[in-house]
């Protein structure tokens, strides 16, 4: 019998006098299933992106003081389920590109990366050994860096993924969530409404108490 391959878990959150980092923390905490070999989150406050990843289980990565540091209004978090070669944490997500302004996270495997890697190649900047989520992050970033905003570059790339697929995005001001057009890979969109009681207890949990 075939083993079940879930393939990654990722969550987005955006919410102003929310506690971010922690409410990401229990939404991969829940979605531990779907990746256990490392996890990540990454935050903005406006003003810069802050990332904390580690190889191994949700519990195991994130202490009461990282979940701390990760201040910010949104987020976004990864499970990771090795889909594609390198090690548990050289590929650890969200994926950053190399001026901390852009994050990603994939769920997903892409059966043929040739269109990314030929925009990337004429482009110049074809980087060796790199996996699907970073390739599309190369890409985005490449439109981004010619002064288009996050979600226009994300548009002009879009056509470049083939395959099943959901994403989420982030720069110091936008989230952003995309899935393939046929919507193969679970992305679920929700509001929080009436469960600020339940928040506020969140933000004096503290993981130590309970998780470790």
């Amino acid at each position: 019998m075939r083993e079940l391959k879930e393939k990654c878990g990722i969550v987005g959150i955006y919410g102003k006098k929310l506690p971010i980092s922690r409410l990401i923390f229990f939404s991969l905490f829940a979605l531990q299933h779907r990746g256990q070999e490392a996890s990540g989150i990454t935050t903005s406050n406006g003003k810069k992106l802050q990332t904390h990843k580690g190889a191994g289980l949700v519990a195991q990565v994130y202490k009461e003081k990282d979940i701390e540091n990760l201040e910010g209004f949104m987020g976004i978090g990864h499970n990771r389920y090795s889909t594609s070669k390198g090690g548990a944490l050289n590929h650890a997500q969200p994926v950053i590109n190399n001026n901390n302004s852009f994050a990603l996270a994939h769920n997903g495997n892409l059966p043929s990366v040739k269109s990314l890697k030929k925009f990337l190649s004429a482009k110049k900047i074809l980087k060796k050994d790199r996996t699907d989520s970073e390739l599309i992050t190369d890409a985005i970033d490449f439109y981004i860096k010619k002064g288009n905003p996050t979600p226009q570059a994300i548009k002009k790339v879009f056509p470049l993924i083939t395959g099943a697929f959901s994403l989420v995005m982030m720069d110091k001001n936008n989230l952003i969530a995309l899935r393939d057009t046929y919507g193969m890979r679970p992305l679920a969109l929700g509001k929080i409404k009436t469960a600020m009681l339940l928040l506020r207890k969140l933000a004096h949990y503290k993981l130590s108490a309970q998780l470790f």
